[in-house]
């Protein structure tokens, strides 16, 4: 008896619209599942909000992109990927909270400036990631002026 190994020959490379984008070469999960599926034509309905648009209309906006797959993840995340990122991200804000209760940098600030972080910084929760970058840097700024002013008090100059 013979065993024979044979290949498989896959007929295509990827899909046509990937094709356009790349070239004819195997394209990685994450570019099918991404790019170019966003549908733009043969809308049955318009919607009810704004019936001079179509769903997904370009016109819609006032920023106009040749390609709006240029706004792409560098790090092609994964479902799973993506939660593990955004919980560390989640553990580092609440630690960041309780650095600053614990060490009570709020009293430092103006009321003016907590009514516009309140009022600016709170409403972007839902974007995360802004989210986290600004409070970060309200505290790393909280940080650094308590040790400029103790510094200061102290009479030395670094900063």
């Amino acid at each position: 008896m013979d065993i024979k190994t044979s290949s498989v020959k896959p007929l295509r490379n990827t899909y046509a619209y990937i094709e356009k984008r790349f070239g004819d070469k195997p394209a990685s999960r994450y570019q099918e599942a991404t790019y170019d599926i966003q549908e733009e034509i043969n809308f049955h309905y318009k919607p009810l909000w704004q019936p001079e648009f179509d769903l997904y209309d370009k016109g819609r906006t006032v920023i106009q992109m040749k390609d709006w797959y240029v706004l792409k993840d560098p790090r092609q995340f994964y479902y799973g990927a993506y939660t593990q990122t955004r919980a560390k991200q989640q553990e580092i804000l609440e630690s960041n909270f309780t650095l600053v209760e614990k060490h009570d940098l709020l009293r430092n600030i103006s009321e003016e400036i907590l009514n516009k972080v309140t009022k600016l910084l709170l409403p972007l929760y839902c974007k995360q990631d802004i989210f986290i970058f600004y409070i970060q840097w309200l505290i790393f700024l909280l940080i650094g002026n308590t040790m400029k002013n103790t510094m200061l008090r102290k009479g030395l100059t670094i900063f």
